[in-house]
């Protein structure tokens, strides 16, 4: 092969080369910008938040999940719940405030899986775990207080909304074989709502507050970018 020939040859597989590595380098700086999971759960809200659910909610599921029975259909909602609203918080640190209409729509998610929760209790009225249900239905609203002015009162409210039904679990279950299993489910919960107000009260106790420094501002789709 003559030198020239050979050059050539050289050439196209340099350029080849290159074309590969540049490709790759936008490939990769695309998925360095949205991936939010790297790049924003370093936030000390979002590791805060991640802690408040293996320390205060996980406990919870685990105690529902060894209750068993018509407590079991609800435990993945209230994971779905939970992991919409850390969702939410990953968003509040990448993008502006929203308008208030559109706060409403990415709170929807929340909102559809209480309400599914909500449909659960009402169809198992006959059921051993109603007051199970009924406690979670109302405790579980802590977790719209990016709706409210006073959020740390907010949630520190749910716990009296769900003592009526937890103190009928606790009668219910007073003299029963699993009695403690029952009080676990109760204090947990509460104890869920509480660690939930500390949290708030810590990070946002204000309000959710949102990026100023973004270059973009929340909207419908915002979550779907988190």
């Amino acid at each position: 092969m003559s030198t020239l020939s050979q050059f050539s040859s050289l050439l196209d597989r340099l350029e080849s080369t290159t074309s590969r590595l540049e490709s790759s380098a936008v490939k990769s700086k695309s998925s360095s910008s949205t991936d939010t999971t790297v790049n924003d759960s370093n936030a000390p809200q979002v590791e805060a938040f991640q802690s408040f659910l293996n320390e205060s909610f996980q406990p919870l599921i685990t105690t529902l999940q060894n209750i068993g029975g018509d407590c079991e259909p609800v435990i993945k909602l209230l994971q779905d719940a939970m992991n919409q609203l850390k969702l939410l918080i990953i968003c509040s640190t990448k993008f502006k405030k929203p308008t208030d209409q559109t706060l409403v729509q990415l709170l929807t998610p929340i909102t559809k899986i209480l309400t599914q929760i909500g449909d659960i209790r009402f169809k198992k009225f006959k059921s051993e775990q109603y007051n199970h249900l009924y406690a979670l239905e109302e405790g579980m609203k802590c977790i719209l207080w990016p709706t409210s002015p006073t959020p740390v009162s907010y949630v520190k409210e749910m716990v009296n909304a769900a003592q009526f039904y937890t103190n009928k679990v606790l009668m219910t279950y007073k003299n029963s074989d699993n009695s403690e299993l029952h009080k676990n489910f109760v204090n947990q919960l509460k104890q869920m709502i509480e660690s939930l107000a500390n949290y708030v009260k810590e990070y946002y106790m204000a309000g959710l507050t949102w990026n100023a420094k973004a270059s973009e501002q929340a909207n419908e789709n915002s979550l779907e970018k988190c």
